[in-house]
């Protein structure tokens, strides 16, 4: 996923400079604007790494399901349940910008790039509003994958494989609950306030709805945070099992010892008083 953040990172970050730079070079306001098949070729990437986002966190979830499902023969399935549901994500990705962008027009020239037009509101807030239903759908599956596993964990008697998959989901747990619940909330500002653009479309003028549909388009700081809080993530996981591994190799101590260890301290302290 981090791949796809820099993927995403990279094509608004073009997008955005070379109108700057070109709003700073152009005089005349009719040569500011991109040609739409250019601005297309920038900002598609970006709408597709936008929709891959919410389905390969779901193929997480659903990984780690089969894994609790299978867990005592979970590892001869090797990694191909991981490469198909990639590519399931991928095909998924690609055929949802290709729907929303197949009717955007490619003709003339567009004074800001984005992959939602005036010929594709209407499919592009459905599109928010399901990767949003997604989102809520991953969300509550990540919850319940913890209250299984939990209750898994603390039966008795499981072999050495089952422990391994049940630990692996509570790591796992630990990275994508945080960001599933970040992802869930940008994603649902982003549908909702595209939405409400997108019902009152009519009665604002062109500038009007680019201006506010850009301003509702906060993905960008998801792709900025969402990196920083896996990598939070990831170390405090460490931390924890770094914490119980080593809870695990000391020695616990007896009561014998912790009593015999006490008593020779009061002697010590007796003796050295009476010296």
């Amino acid at each position: 996923m981090l791949v796809l953040y820099i993927v995403h990172s990279i094509s608004v970050t073009i997008s955005e400079t070379t109108l700057f730079i070109r709003y700073l070079t152009f005089t005349d306001p009719c040569e500011v604007g991109l040609p739409s098949v250019v601005c297309a070729c920038i900002r598609l990437p970006a709408a597709a790494c936008m929709i891959s986002f919410p389905s390969l966190l779901f193929a997480i979830l659903v990984e780690r399901t089969m894994a609790l499902w299978k867990r005592r023969d979970y590892d001869t399935y090797g990694p191909h349940n991981g490469y198909t549901l990639t590519a399931i994500c991928v095909i998924i990705s690609l055929s949802s910008t290709y729907w929303a962008a197949s009717t955007i027009s490619f003709e003339g020239r567009v004074l800001y790039c984005s992959a939602a037009t005036s010929h594709n509101a209407d499919r592009i807030t459905l599109l928010a509003f399901s990767i949003s239903a997604v989102n809520f759908i991953t969300l509550v599956g990540i919850l319940m994958l913890f209250a299984f596993n939990k209750f898994a964990a603390a039966r008795r008697g499981y072999d050495l494989q089952t422990s391994y998959q049940l630990r692996e989901n509570v790591h796992v747990i630990r990275i994508i609950l945080p960001l599933s619940g970040f992802q869930a909330f940008c994603y649902a500002v982003f549908s909702i306030s595209s939405g409400l653009i997108s019902m009152y479309h009519d009665r604002m003028s062109p500038i009007e709805s680019r201006t506010l549909l850009t301003i509702s388009y906060v993905i960008p700081y998801y792709t900025l945070v969402a990196p920083v809080l896996m990598w939070f993530m990831i170390k405090w996981s460490q931390q924890m099992k770094v914490a119980k591994l080593k809870k695990l190799t000391t020695p616990a101590r007896r009561d014998d010892e912790v009593y015999f260890k006490a008593y020779a301290e009061m002697w010590k302290n007796v003796t050295a008083f009476k010296k």
